[in-house]
């Protein structure tokens, strides 16, 4: 951990004094450095050191969960005592990811994103153009709920009040904007199921070939099958921390 002095002076090198004043950064300063020797100090799971978390105390990591580096983790609305972000157990978060929360955004427990996915519940006010958007203040209607087990490709992305179903699979580059149901694979953009996992054929079919009056699992049933077989992951963290070499 580096020393308060290198700590702040570190800061300095990113926070505009001249506009929220000395005091204020310096403040901003200890409060982030406390709260994240709170958080490596928990041995169950990984934050690398350079992720930016924005409102700590809405967010709630699971156990053996790895957040690769460069994420920036950012909570708009801090009123709530309750977590609006919430990342799940066995959860992997690759590097230069992006979270922005409104209402809520929730992952539950093993769901897996490669590098630069973006989970988009909040964006600026912009009902009035002739205000700064900068000024404007952001949205907190929008609530992201990812289902477990779900796998996000390189670059894929989440927008607006979306739910994803558990077992499901973003393609790289696909950007969600409607609900996603469970078992399924979504690619482009916007994006469209292409296939379903039939449990009766055990295999992924076309969307056209699935039948839906076939009966799924309950989430619930699903993730008791992945906790039984797989209890605690081995997280790959050569692909998520900024201090390990190459191998």
């Amino acid at each position: 951990m580096k020393t308060l002095k290198s700590f702040i002076k570190n800061q300095a090198t990113r926070t505009p004094y001249h506009a929220i004043g000395l005091a204020h950064a310096v403040r901003f300063a200890l409060a982030g450095r406390a709260q994240l020797a709170r958080w490596t100090r928990r041995r169950d799971f990984f934050l690398d050191p350079t992720v930016k978390v924005t409102g700590w105390r809405s967010v709630s990591f699971g156990p053996n969960c790895a957040i690769g580096r460069h994420t920036w983790l950012n909570v708009n609305h801090r009123d709530s005592d309750a977590p609006t972000l919430e990342i799940g157990a066995n959860c992997f978060i690759g590097q230069s990811n992006f979270f922005t929360v409104g209402h809520h955004i929730r992952l539950g427990e093993y769901v897996l994103t490669a590098s630069n996915c973006a989970f988009i519940g909040s964006s600026h006010v912009a009902s009035n153009p002739f205000l700064p958007y900068l000024a404007t203040g952001t949205t907190d209607t929008d609530g992201i709920d990812i289902g477990a087990n779900c796998f996000f490709g390189y670059g894929a992305q989440v927008i607006g009040n979306v739910r994803i179903g558990f077992g499901s699979i973003i393609g790289a580059g696909a950007v969600v904007r409607t609900d996603v149901p469970p078992l399924s694979v979504v690619v482009d953009s916007p994006a469209r199921v292409v296939k379903r996992y039939s449990v009766v054929r055990a295999e992924w079919v076309r969307v056209e070939d699935f039948d839906n009056k076939e009966v799924l699992p309950s989430e619930q049933e699903y993730l008791e099958q992945i906790r039984q077989t797989h209890p605690q992951l081995l997280m790959p963290l050569s692909a998520a921390a900024s201090h390990l070499a190459n191998i």
